[in-house]
C-alpha cells in the first residue's frame, strides 16, 4: 500500500511541471512582452483627443459632454464612428457647432 502511494505522488510529480519551471517561463514571457512594448512606436495609432463614437453604447449627451471636455484640454477634437454610429457623430458636430465651440474644418 505503501509502495503504491509513493508510485502515485512520482506520477503526479511528473505529471505537474515544476515551480522553478513555470517561473522561468512567466518570466521569459514577461520579457518578451516588456521588449514589444518598447520597440512599439509612440502614439502610433493611436490619437489622445479621438472619440470613438457608438449609438449604442452612451447616450448622445455623453460624447458631447466629453467633446467639451476634450476641447478644454486639446483645443481641438477628432470625432471617429463607423456605420450607423456616423449619424450620431453628425449629430454631436452640430451641437458643438451650435453652441459656439466648434468649428467645421475644411
Amino acid at each position: 500500500m505503501q509502495a503504491q502511494a509513493e508510485v502515485e505522488v512520482q506520477d503526479q510529480k511528473q505529471a505537474h511541471p515544476d515551480v522553478e519551471e513555470v517561473n522561468g517561463v512567466v518570466e521569459k514571457l514577461a520579457a518578451a512582452v516588456i521588449n514589444n512594448n518598447n520597440n512599439a512606436a509612440p502614439n502610433e495609432n493611436y490619437k489622445k483627443n479621438r472619440i470613438q463614437v457608438s449609438n449604442t453604447k452612451k447616450p448622445l449627451f455623453f460624447y458631447v459632454n466629453l467633446a467639451k471636455r476634450y476641447l478644454q484640454q486639446h483645443d481641438e477634437v477628432e470625432l471617429s464612428a463607423l456605420g450607423m454610429a456616423i449619424a450620431t457623430v453628425v449629430t454631436v458636430a452640430e451641437i458643438l457647432k451650435n453652441n459656439g465651440l466648434a468649428i467645421e474644418k475644411s
